[in-house]
């Protein structure tokens, strides 16, 4: 009697597995970014900027690793549209199996200090050490290399912080940020704060050096 439960159990968790094939195929992707292609020309990053495509809540979007945006595919939730978030999430994973993408090294946090708008945090990875600011709608970082200083970065943040109708806050994910020792890529989100809740990202990929 146990064995024959056992059995209905399994084939029952065989059968939800098969139906959420999407789900794990998004989950493996959030997992692989950022990542680095093999030839080291560009850096993917799964966040939540969909640049208004319809319906969509994530998107995989494409950098060269000296920063310029190429691409992005945008996906739905598979509850939202099961068909299509099946076939985006087969572009992703596509994607990067095709350019040989691995994941960035990981990133730290070792501080942080949040008041309001503006925000503050230091991040470390490899032999580099990251303080990233944010304030008056841009991000500066200010890193260090094996002790040495690397030139300031600034950048923009986008004119408007995607679906937000509020913003109370910015952060920094150093588990969603990533670096190559190699090239100096340096990937990392800017995440917009609604309450306490996430409602948009702003992606940046910089050179560290």
């Amino acid at each position: 009697m146990h064995l024959r439960t056992a059995c209905i159990a399994s084939l029952a968790i065989a059968s939800l597995a098969h139906a959420d094939d999407t789900v794990t195929q998004l989950i493996g992707v959030t997992m692989r970014c950022p990542a680095i292609s093999a030839d080291g020309k560009h850096v993917a990053i799964y966040g939540n900027d969909t640049a208004g495509a319809k319906d969509a809540k994530t998107a995989l979007a494409v950098f060269a690793a000296t920063g310029a945006f190429e691409q992005r595919i945008a996906v739905v939730p598979p509850a939202t549209d099961a068909v299509r978030a099946k076939a985006d999430a087969a572009k992703m994973t596509k994607l990067l199996d095709d350019g040989g993408y691995k994941r960035m090294a990981r990133v730290s946090r070792e501080g942080e200090n949040r008041s309001g708008l503006k925000y503050d945090t230091k991040l470390k990875t490899e032999d580099v050490v990251v303080d990233v600011h944010v304030a008056d709608r841009k991000v500066t970082l200010d890193a260090t290399r094996a002790g040495k200083k690397l030139a300031a970065i600034t950048r923009p943040l986008a004119a408007k912080d995607g679906p937000c109708k509020s913003v109370t806050g910015y952060m920094v994910l150093n588990t969603v940020a990533g670096f190559d020792p190699k090239t100096g890529a340096f990937a990392f989100t800017v995440a917009v704060e609604d309450a306490d809740s996430v409602c948009f990202g702003h992606d940046f990929v910089v050179t560290l050096k």
